[in-house]
């Protein structure tokens, strides 16, 4: 599954939060899941780790991340990448 057009939340859908905060959460269209249809939007259970450009929630589900909502990089650059820096989110 991969979920694109991505940015992170804290439990509320809204505001932004940066990569670095505590609990955090994906929201964003997913494709290649027998859960749900073809790009539909979802807000992923908190996030427990991320490496390798995926990410594992607390209800162990694992998404590979696509390209990030364009606002959501402008706002918090190399969203990415400082997701991918954290490993394990405690």
């Amino acid at each position: 599954m991969i979920i694109k057009n991505w940015y992170i939340t804290g439990k509320n859908v809204m505001p932004l939060i940066s990569p670095e905060e505590k609990r955090i959460y994906i929201n964003g269209k997913v494709y290649g899941s027998n859960r749900f249809e073809e790009g539909k939007f979802i807000k992923t259970s908190h996030i427990v780790c991320a490496r390798n450009n995926e990410i594992q929630t607390k209800n162990k589900h694992v998404y590979e991340l696509g390209e990030a909502n364009s606002e959501y990089e402008e706002e918090y650059p190399n969203a990415i990448e400082r997701l991918m820096d954290r490993g394990y989110i405690k």
